[in-house]
């Protein structure tokens, strides 16, 4: 999973550049502090009803990959939890 391109535009075209990846879940899953089980349980049931909407089932075993091994903040989730939200509105 690499990057896909260099540097592109911001959706507003002011000039601002970000470098856009495959997949987005590992960028953002990057650092945190701890996260309880309670919570990555919750996490772990919104995946799956994603999932029933059509995620890639490759998607989901990474994200719950890199659950499992580093803590994460309540925050760090919720972006995640739009961002695959985001995506299936995208693919349809």
């Amino acid at each position: 999973m690499g990057k896909l391109g260099t540097l592109r535009r911001g959706p507003d075209k002011s000039g601002i550049k970000s470098t856009f990846y495959e997949n987005p879940i590992p960028r953002i899953l990057r650092s945190s502090p701890r996260f309880s089980s309670f919570e990555l349980l919750g996490m772990y049931k919104e995946s799956t009803a994603l999932d029933k909407r059509g995620y890639k089932r490759e998607s989901l075993e990474l994200l719950t990959k890199i659950l499992a091994q580093k803590p994460h903040d309540e925050r760090v989730i919720c972006r995640v939890a739009r961002t695959m939200r985001d995506l299936g509105d995208a693919q349809g």
